[in-house]
């Protein structure tokens, strides 16, 4: 006999660091939801840790291209479903939204597809024309077995509504996270011993290009004020850090790794101000409405931004932070910086009225109407 699930979530990702799939399986499993989660870790003690008949983690290999990890994560897929069924089936990225070949008529009740990201213009194939145009095309392909789609932003769900000429229904689930109080912690300055007259600025996410890290590595180089402190990982890493040792940087940038998600939050509120400064290389970037800025918010971070429509909107509606062309000029981060430290309690005061209005739990009726929960 099949085992059955309310919800079966697919995430072509390591859980403990992707916020926006791990915060949708603890609102599920808060909704009181036989879940099944399906995802991806390159880290195989943990794997063996945390496996189990409802938590299958397939084990990506460091070594190989993601392709040959993607592929080999279908097939994992498919031999995993044979013997369970689902009413609801949640495809956390495009790279999961394929395992409908072999799942759409396992659970054709409600097929829901997150496109966490404008996947048809990323920003990682912007020099790559014949790699997004076969990512586009495997989106448009699989797109049509989903019955609801789910983006983060506004402008988000006018795009794929247009691009993709869709009549589905697409809802909002934006990044909040999920609500924590904010907290007094000294836990950067105290790991990397940062004195208290130096300002802690904070990137957290992935690391690539067009994040915005350079530019303000840069412009901070010859300042004495500043110190940069980059909390994720990613294929940039590397020639941050070879830039950074090539320009004598030591005790300027300090690269802390993968924080798993849980414990983010006392990290974001050990640091001064949040960096969101994003370099508008792709449209999925000039969309963006990220996690971090959210995550800042709670942390009662003051933020740095770029002059995007998402980002921009968010910070002039509240005052909390001070926003930068999109050409990141390294004058004008630091005149921002400089604004955001001379009128710090200001902005610290703005952030305070506003970090507990933005976190997940406030997106609860929404997630259970997606889900078609009586």
């Amino acid at each position: 006999m099949k085992k059955k699930y309310d919800i079966c979530i697919i995430s072509f990702s390591d859980l403990r660091f992707d916020a926006r799939t791990l915060n949708l399986y603890n609102m599920c499993k808060k909704m009181n939801l036989k879940v099944l989660i399906i995802y991806a870790s390159y880290d195989q003690k943990y794997i063996l840790k945390h496996s189990d008949e409802d938590n299958h983690i397939y084990f990506m290999k460091e070594n190989k291209r993601m392709i040959y990890n993607w592929f080999f994560f279908i097939k994992y897929i498919k031999k995993i479903i044979k013997h369970l069924s689902f009413k609801t089936l949640w495809a956390a990225d495009l790279y999961s939204l394929v395992s409908l070949k072999f799942i759409k008529n396992k659970s054709n009740k409600n097929i829901i597809y997150d496109s966490r990201e404008i996947y048809s213009a990323l920003s990682t194939l912007s020099n790559y024309q014949i790699k997004q145009t076969i990512i586009t095309r495997i989106e448009r392909k699989y797109i049509k077995f989903v019955l609801q789609l789910v983006v983060s932003g506004e402008l988000d769900a006018d795009y794929m509504r247009k691009f993709y000429k869709l009549n589905i229904p697409i809802h909002i689930i934006y990044n909040y996270p999920l609500y924590k109080e904010k907290i007094n912690s000294s836990l950067i300055r105290d790991k990397f011993n940062i004195p208290t007259d130096k300002i802690i600025l904070v990137y957290q996410g992935v690391i690539l290009k067009g994040r915005g890290i350079l530019p303000v590595i840069k412009a901070i180089a010859s300042n004495t004020k500043y110190v940069l402190v980059v909390l994720g990982d990613g294929n940039y890493k590397k020639e941050l850090i070879n830039y950074c040792n090539e320009n004598q940087l030591n005790g300027k940038v300090y690269f802390c790794g993968n924080i798993p998600y849980q414990d983010l939050h006392d990290w974001t509120c050990s640091g001064d101000i949040g960096l969101c400064n994003i370099e508008p290389i792709s449209q999925s970037y000039y969309f963006a409405l990220p996690n971090k800025l959210f995550e800042y918010f709670q942390a009662g971070l003051p933020v740095l931004v770029t002059d995007l429509p998402a980002l921009s909107k968010l910070v002039k509606l509240h005052n909390v932070g001070e926003i930068i062309s999109k050409d990141n000029n390294a004058d004008e981060i630091i005149s921002a910086l400089t604004q955001l430290t001379d009128n710090y309690q200001y902005y610290k005061k703005n952030i305070d009225k506003i970090s507990n209005c933005y976190h997940y739990e406030s997106q609860f009726n929404l997630i259970k109407d997606i889900i078609n929960i009586s």
